[in-house]
C-alpha cells in the first residue's frame, strides 16, 4: 500500500451502522494494523473498516480496572506494556487516547500519576516530594516537578504548603469547637452544682407549706 495515500478508517461499532463509527483520516503508514478489514474505494482515497479482537466500547472498562489497581504508578509504563497487560492492540489504544479522549498516552498516564501524587500529599503533607515522585512512578524529581506544574499549574511544594495550611485551619477550628464545648460543660456543671446546693432549702420550704 502506498504510504503517501490518504486513508479514512473507522473503529468497529456494536450497531454496525457507519454513523456510529469513530472516523479519522491519516496516511497509510499511520493507520492501526487491523486484524480484519474491509477495503472499499472511496473517492481519491480508500476507506477501511477496522475491527479488533476487543471492541472500542470495551476499552474504557478495561482501562478503568487497570487504573483502579494503580498500575500507572509502576515506573517505565509504556503504551506497549499497557497493551500487553490489558490485551488490546497498542494501535487501537493510541487511537482511543487520541480520538476519543483527545489526549495522547503519556498525557493521560502522567495526569493519573500527578492526581495520585496530590492525594498522597493531601493525606500526608509532611512527606518529602522525592518520596511522592517515586511512589507514583516518576523517580526522576526533575521530570516529576515538570509534569506536576504542567498539569496543575503549580509546583508540588506549593500544593504541599496549601495542604498544610488547610489542615492547620481545620485543626484550629476543631480546637475552637472543643473549647466552646468545654466552656458549655463548665457552665452546665456550675448550674447543676448550684441547684444541688439549694435542694435541701427547697425541700424544707415545701414541708413548711
Amino acid at each position: 500500500m502506498d504510504d503517501n495515500r490518504t486513508i479514512t478508517y473507522v473503529s468497529d461499532s456494536t450497531s454496525g451502522n457507519y454513523s456510529d463509527y469513530l472516523w479519522t483520516t491519516a496516511r497509510a503508514s499511520e493507520i492501526p494494523a487491523p486484524t480484519e478489514m474491509a477495503i472499499e474505494k472511496a473517492g481519491g482515497g480508500m476507506m477501511i473498516k477496522v475491527k479488533s479482537g476487543k471492541k472500542m466500547e470495551q476499552i474504557p472498562a478495561v482501562l478503568g480496572e487497570w487504573t483502579a489497581r494503580k498500575l500507572y504508578s509502576v515506573p517505565g509504563v509504556s503504551i506497549k506494556s499497557l497493551s500487553t497487560q490489558i490485551g488490546i492492540n497498542s494501535n487501537y489504544l493510541s487511537f482511543y487516547f487520541n480520538h476519543v479522549l483527545g489526549s495522547n498516552f503519556y498525557q493521560w498516564l502522567y495526569t493519573l500519576r500527578i492526581e495520585e501524587a496530590k492525594q498522597i500529599i493531601l493525606r500526608n503533607p509532611g512527606v518529602k516530594i522525592s518520596e511522592v515522585a517515586s511512589a507514583v512512578g516518576i523517580p526522576v524529581i526533575y521530570n516529576f516537578s515538570r509534569w506536576f506544574k504542567s498539569i496543575t499549574g503549580m509546583t508540588a511544594v506549593t500544593w504541599r504548603n496549601m495542604c498544610r495550611a488547610e489542615i492547620a485551619e481545620k485543626s484550629e477550628k476543631i480546637v475552637k469547637l472543643w473549647k466552646i464545648r468545654i466552656l458549655c460543660i463548665k457552665i452546665l456543671g456550675s448550674i447543676w452544682i448550684q441547684n444541688e446546693k439549694h435542694r435541701p432549702l427547697r425541700y424544707l420550704r415545701g414541708r413548711l407549706k
